[in-house]
């Protein structure tokens, strides 16, 4: 994990020798954004009212989990249960979350921080909000609860209810394809960009793998957390290219007396 991270910094270090320097190709400020931001609010006080009502299981709901009520694409996940793979996963993580701040390595972007950082705040906000607002909603028990060789008071707590989808790879892939995706847009002509792609799937995709591998999520867990969180790491800075900008895309917001509609351009 280190090492692919070490190999991000080199990538952009390199940059200044390898690469011209243009416009910034995103606008700051989108009406869109307000959208992003109201989706964010609500699904992050509606995550919290649903959570606060919450309740963990009891000793004998636990006695009567069976892994074989488990639908057979996810019940080999109620074998897993590793402190080294969801540490392995954790490390993954925060290595995500740290490489769009690797961008500003480079002269070019390091210019553009206060609109990448804006793009990266509601790329994570709409993703955190979304996903825990998931959980608080469908409280799939985590297929560690299935596992007699776990202590029945690891399975006691309240984020036992909280499977349904992946939190770590929803916030890996947003931040691993916001990072691609901003360095794609900067220079897309760049021998590095499909190497930078490929590190940053690469890194999100072991995270998910070891949710799995650690008994915290099932396959569809955390294919749907890859999901939400590809689809807001890339929508996100491609909602705010420039008009000019090649297949840009842009959503559109206009607030009116009894309603709210969107426009989708490309």
């Amino acid at each position: 994990m280190q090492k692919t991270v070490s190999l991000f910094l080199i990538i952009l270090a390199c940059l200044a020798t390898d690469m011209a320097r243009a416009e910034s190709p995103y606008e700051k400020i989108i009406p869109a954004d307000y959208a992003v931001y109201g989706v964010s609010v609500i699904a992050g006080a509606g995550s919290l009212y649903l959570g606060a009502r919450m309740n963990s299981l009891s000793e004998t709901q636990i006695s009567r989990l069976d892994r074989t009520d488990v639908n057979r694409f996810d019940r080999g996940a109620t074998f897993n249960y590793s402190k080294t793979a969801a540490t392995i996963s954790d490390w993954g993580m925060h290595a995500c979350l740290i490489l769009p701040g690797t961008l500003i390595l480079d002269g070019r972007m390091r210019e553009d921080a206060a609109t990448i950082a804006l793009l990266y705040f509601e790329t994570m906000a709409l993703a955190g909000a979304t996903t825990e607002l998931a959980k608080t909603s469908f409280r799939r028990i985590r297929p560690y609860a299935y596992n007699p060789d776990v202590p029945i008071e690891s399975k006691k707590t309240l984020d036992t209810r909280k499977s349904f989808f992946s939190g770590h790879t929803s916030t890996s892939f947003a931040s691993a394809l916001f990072f691609a995706k901003v360095f794609g847009d900067y220079y897309p002509d760049s021998r590095w960009k499909p190497w930078v792609w490929a590190g940053a799937i690469s890194v999100a995709s072991t995270v998910a793998c070891s949710r799995v591998a650690a008994g915290k999520h099932f396959p569809t867990d955390v294919l749907a957390g890859a999901l939400i969180g590809s689809l807001a790491g890339y929508l996100v800075p491609k909602m705010h290219e420039k008009r000019g900008a090649k297949a840009a895309f842009h959503i559109e917001s206009q607030s009116l007396p009894m309603a709210f509609s969107f426009r989708v351009t490309w």
